[in-house]
């Protein structure tokens, strides 16, 4: 301690009271890989053993229902409405977009199916339509007329 108070080795303002002597280890020059945008690699090479592939999906819905069972996060309208949000913008799996590319194929095929029913059924109902107009015009119409004759017969020859 010189006459000021000060211990030699020690900058003013630093805590540090004897200079540290240990080798300091270099800084990376790049960072390493990271998964999910903030968990790094390390941590799943870690988990792999344990949880082999799905590790990634086992700690995404281990974290989330901890969340949601310890009430961390409560589920709100609002919280519905942003995950359908993020939903709506994320990229779907291969095996999702071939999934709804025959969904959307047996809905329309379905559909064909009942368009043509439904127009078979017009089609059947038109013709019988058509068949009982003919049918009336050829027997009804002509005794309704002869009916009508054999009464302006003899109300003509009453005058």
């Amino acid at each position: 301690m010189d006459m000021l108070g000060t211990v030699p080795g020690r900058q003013l303002g630093s805590f540090n009271w004897a200079p540290s002597l240990a080798p300091v280890p270099p800084l990376p020059t790049y960072g390493g890989k990271a998964c999910h945008g903030l968990i790094p690699e390390e941590f799943f090479q870690f988990l792999y053993p344990k949880t082999s592939v799905p590790g990634p999906s086992v700690l995404r819905t281990g974290l989330s229902l901890y969340f949601l069972l310890k009430e961390i996060h409560v589920i709100t309208p609002d919280t519905i409405s942003a995950v359908s949000t993020i939903g709506g913008l994320t990229v779907l799996w291969p095996g999702k977009v071939t999934y709804r590319k025959r969904l959307h194929r047996v809905y329309k095929e379905a559909k064909n199916r009942l368009d043509c029913h439904i127009s078979v059924q017009n089609t059947v109902r038109r013709k019988e339509q058509e068949h009982m107009a003919r049918w009336v015009e050829k027997h009804v119409v002509p005794s309704i007329w002869a009916q009508q004759e054999k009464g302006r017969l003899p109300s003509a020859l009453q005058f």
